[in-house]
């Protein structure tokens, strides 16, 4: 939309039969889990496998519900399954090829997981730790940012999208993947204690 809008005669063409806007999915949302069940129908492998829980999680972390890095991440999985004699698709399939083939797509499924940080000057530092994160020092002082105590609340849900996203993009150690997984489900406890902490204060006013 941005592209063609920006000229009259580009937009008067691209939308010349109407434009239907594709938008990003919830991830608990009937749509998105319709979609992925159609996606994962199509499996061109001699093993085709179940669609459990954790791969509908991983699907939803790597393209963040948006239908074309779903269909795409799909076909790609496919190719590579073939290629290599694999002939199955599972959690490590797909992240080794959303690692491999998303290419610059990622910054932008990245910047979706995080968020907007904006009105969190504590949270900035976050972005400067993750631009190298297979660095083993800027995964420690994130790790060290995630297990200190002053983040509650909004803040603590938007540290808790960088986690996120550290776990799917860095290449961790099994020790490391496990750490990171329970610092999220810390931080956004600590998110959801102050929102009722919130909730509570403002019935009782």
């Amino acid at each position: 939309m941005k592209v063609f809008t920006g000229q009259f005669r580009s937009s008067r063409r691209a939308g010349s039969a109407g434009i239907i806007e594709i938008g990003r999915h919830a991830s608990d949302s009937d749509e998105w889990n319709h979609l992925i069940k159609a996606a994962w129908r199509y499996q061109w492998i001699k093993n085709p496998t179940r669609l459990s829980p954790e791969l509908k999680s991983t699907l939803y972390q790597l393209t963040q519900g948006i239908p074309f890095c779903l269909f795409r991440l799909m076909e790609l999985a496919n190719r590579y399954a073939i290629s290599s004699g694999q002939e199955a698709i599972g959690v490590d399939t797909l992240k080794r090829v959303y690692k491999k083939e998303f290419g610059l797509i990622r910054d932008a499924l990245s910047a979706l997981r995080t968020g907007n940080t904006q009105g969190y000057e504590d949270l900035m530092r976050c972005e400067e730790v993750l631009r190298d994160m297979n660095g083993g020092n800027q995964l420690r002082e994130l790790m060290a940012l995630a297990r200190s105590g002053q983040f509650r609340g909004e803040a603590a849900n938007h540290l808790s999208a960088y986690v996120e996203d550290a776990i799917v993009e860095t290449e961790l150690t099994t020790r490391e993947r496990n750490e990171l997984a329970k610092l999220k489900q810390k931080l956004q406890e600590r998110g959801e204690i102050e929102e009722t902490q919130k909730l509570i204060e403002g019935s009782a006013s």
